[in-house]
């Protein structure tokens, strides 16, 4: 019967393979890899046929590209009556574009979906870093290359945030750019390597934010933890906007404009706000 197991890897280390993800791979008779970059694949049952998808990395220019591509072979597989395991890294519903993508095409070809959990970058993370994510007033969570295309940091300033996945040099040096509009050029920033990639891999280290792209030494199992600024304001969505519009792919009007140019705009619509508002008074 038609049908595609989805298998969470862990973060890394082969320990943290959870039972029910070796009986799915033990189960079968062969797998197929969003990515083969992961310290658990030498330790997959023996026994099995081991395909993976990072031809497609090289194929295509933009990962949007990529995931498509992977639900599109993975649907196809899984229509088979055998069926198909996929597995990929970490939690398949944590930062797994193509868990989303795979549910939604599988739905509409009434294929049906298993999804077998595993444990998370977040988790081995937090113990590395001694925090509790209840505790932090919020943790944020999101991925580093969101932050990187971003012109300001898109998250809350003032509480504590992890990237995940800051896979190379490059995706580090784009962060700290978009970091450094909001904050300071020494504000500390932990860069953690394979927090349960296996005993002796582990690292970890405190850094200043200007030095963040000094080192190559980034891969897909590297985290940042950039602890908050400060109990001040955010402003980022305005921050976001404005810095688009006057972004040189932005609005070439908003590029030309200075407090000057604008002095005589925003005084007619203060004018009419304050008429607007002496209007709305109620008259006794």
């Amino acid at each position: 019967m038609p049908h595609i197991t989805i298998v969470g890897l862990g973060p890394g280390d082969p320990d943290l393979l959870t039972r029910a993800a070796w009986d799915a791979l033990s189960a079968a008779s062969d797998v197929y890899l969003r990515t083969n970059q992961h310290p658990v694949v030498t330790a997959l049952p023996a026994h099995l046929v081991v395909h993976s998808f990072d031809a497609e990395y090289a194929r295509a220019d933009e990962f949007a590209d990529v995931y498509a591509e992977i639900t599109r072979q993975v649907i196809s597989l899984g229509s088979r009556p055998e069926g198909v395991v996929y597995a990929v890294p970490g939690d398949p519903a944590i930062g797994e574009a193509t868990t989303w993508l795979i549910r939604a095409a599988a739905g509409e070809a009434s294929i049906p979906v298993r999804v077998i959990h595993g444990v998370s970058f977040v988790e081995p993370a937090c113990l590395a870093l001694g925090l509790d994510p209840l505790e932090q007033d919020g943790l944020q969570v999101l991925d580093a290359m969101v932050a990187a295309s971003s012109h300001v940091p898109p998250f809350d300033t003032s509480r504590p945030a992890l990237l995940a996945q800051c896979y190379s040099r490059a995706l580090a040096s784009d962060v700290k750019l978009t970091l450094l509009h909001s904050f300071p050029e020494t504000h500390p920033v932990t860069v953690l390597r394979a927090a349960a990639g296996g005993p002796g891999e582990a690292s970890l280290a405190t850094i200043p934010l200007f030095e963040l792209d000094h080192s190559t030494a980034y891969d897909h199992l590297t985290t940042l933890y950039v602890p908050p600024a400060g109990p001040q304001a955010s402003f980022n969505r305005l921050q976001e906007i404005v810095a688009h519009l006057r972004a040189p792919d932005g609005c070439p009007w908003d590029r030309e404009q200075t407090v000057q140019t604008l002095r005589k705009d925003l005084l007619e619509e203060i004018y009419e706000l304050g008429l607007n508002r002496l209007l709305a008074v109620p008259r006794t």
